[in-house]
């Protein structure tokens, strides 16, 4: 059987909090302006943070902590519109590769799945 090929994808994000509450500086990029808090490590071990329906961001600038929601999504395969998207308050503009019978969709978390 032959496996399908992959599909770029576009994916952006919206956040409850879009700026670091105490530098200001906008969280627009993963990596670039915060990094996913993850945990800690403890006398030389691991220990993973478990959260449950929020994530942590490290502001890359001043090191704060902040308590993150993702509000909606959306992942499309045009580059056009994911970029549209970013001046509607989505950040986080990331390429995929998404593999089967991926059509486009939006999330809004906290409400069913729409198919566009």
């Amino acid at each position: 059987m032959k496996k399908p090929l992959p599909k770029n994808m576009y994916h952006v994000e919206k956040y409850l909090v879009p700026e670091c509450p105490k530098c200001r500086h906008k969280f627009d990029n993963n990596g670039k302006d915060w990094v996913q808090y993850l945990g800690d490590i403890v006398k030389g071990e691991k220990i993973l943070r478990k959260t449950s329906g929020y994530i942590i961001f490290l502001c890359r600038h001043c090191k704060n902590m902040t308590a993150q929601i993702v509000k909606e999504s959306f992942l499309v395969s045009d580059p056009e519109k994911a970029k549209a998207l970013l001046k509607e308050g989505f950040v986080n503009f990331q390429k995929c590769l998404a593999y089967g019978k991926v059509s486009d969709r939006h999330v809004i978390y906290g409400e069913e799945v729409q198919f566009l």
